[in-house]
């Protein structure tokens, strides 16, 4: 069961991310209103509030080599478009939207290798958006990207699709970064990415002087080729009947979703200040907003062969998108745990048994092992 003060770290993340900044929000005003939201807070939690959050508490310390930071949800407070993750149909619409429980956020723990090289490691708990509808049993995340390259290696940034790859035409990236393109490349080795979605690296270029944005926008996203981890837990059977539901060929009963991204554009990942989120800017890299952040596309591995096989797949079933925050911590401490900030799912084989049983994965992606 959850300390006081472990649920209060995972109330400070949950008020980071609804008091999140818009594009012109300067740091100071960013503490004040979380501040404020903590002075609120102090009459029903007493002295477990600390007086005040500072700028220096918004990052914790590194954990096993990896920067430990919080994902939430895109939107927080719209009552329609808001997820973390999301079943779509056929036409790419939202049929089911999940989002983190009140209070907690997703874990994301960021490696950066040498030479410009990083590992992205998420592991957390959504729930359904609408929890009348479809009740509020978990589903769990537990993913570990890797292998990742820069934009250079995208063949939507290139000469081929951009026309300028140093000054691109992002309409042209948005609009001809489509699959059928993409499988008849002239250079078999560029990666499917970047994934410019609703106009948003245009209107970043536009905006470039603004926002202090590089050219191209995309110029420092990270984008990953190889993806581990599974969906699982209580909410699953749920997930897959949602998959079935826009997608009757797959198999509904099946209690599987292993992480696959054959044929979709390649995850991506991107931020401006790692070192404090709310500082900096994604751009469009996750494809909702400018903020920090991440995006994926997945179908399941259990069902490529019932949506077409490798060689006719041209759908997808499932989204990842989230704005990414520094997880706060409560008050300066000489050894912070990596629990509590965020709610962290599978932290040991005990844990998982405790937390789900049979629905633990095989693989669990821990920091530092």
């Amino acid at each position: 069961m959850m300390t006081e003060k472990i649920f209060f770290a995972s109330l400070l993340c949950f008020f980071s991310g609804v008091l999140g900044k818009s594009a012109q929000m300067h740091s100071d005003v960013r503490v004040e209103s979380i501040n404020a939201a903590l002075e609120a807070a102090r009459g029903s939690f007493g002295d477990i509030v600390p007086a005040e959050i500072t700028p220096e508490q918004y990052r914790e310390l590194a954990y096993e080599g990896y920067l430990k930071l919080c994902g939430v949800e895109y939107n927080p407070g719209e009552k329609t478009k808001n997820h973390v993750v999301v079943n779509v149909n056929r036409n790419n619409k939202a049929t089911l939207n999940w989002i983190p429980p009140d209070g907690e956020s997703f874990c994301v723990f960021v490696k950066e290798e040498e030479h410009d090289k990083y590992e992205v490691i998420l592991n957390g708990t959504v729930v359904p958006f609408d929890t009348k509808k479809y009740g509020s049993e978990p589903l769990h995340v537990n993913a570990k990207f890797t292998v990742s390259s820069d934009w250079e290696s995208c063949w939507c940034s290139s000469e081929e699709v951009a026309k300028d790859p140093l000054d691109p035409h992002y309409g042209k990236v948005e609009k001809k970064c489509t699959l059928d393109k993409y499988m008849n490349r002239e250079d078999e080795s560029l990666l499917f990415c970047p994934k410019c979605d609703q106009g948003l690296c245009k209107e970043a270029g536009k905006k470039s002087d603004e926002l202090g944005a590089p050219n191209p926008i995309y110029k420092d996203w990270v984008f990953f080729s190889k993806v581990e981890g599974k969906f699982y837990g209580p909410g699953l059977g749920l997930l897959r009947q949602e998959i079935f539901n826009s997608f009757p060929a797959v198999n509904p009963n099946l209690l599987e979703c292993t992480l696959d991204i054959t044929n979709i554009p390649v995850p991506q990942f991107g931020c401006s200040d790692l070192s404090n989120p709310l500082n900096g800017y994604g751009y469009g890299v996750n494809a909702k907003n400018f903020e920090c952040g991440f995006a994926s596309w997945f179908n399941c591995l259990e069902d490529i062969d019932a949506l077409g096989g490798v060689d006719n797949l041209k759908v997808h079933t499932l989204d990842i998108n989230f704005n990414l925050i520094p997880c706060p911590t409560p008050a300066p401490t000489a050894q912070p745990t990596p629990k509590g900030i965020c709610k962290r799912v599978n932290t040991s084989e005990i844990d998982c048994v405790e937390l789900d049983g049979d629905f633990c994965p095989e693989e669990i992606f821990i920091p530092g092992r």
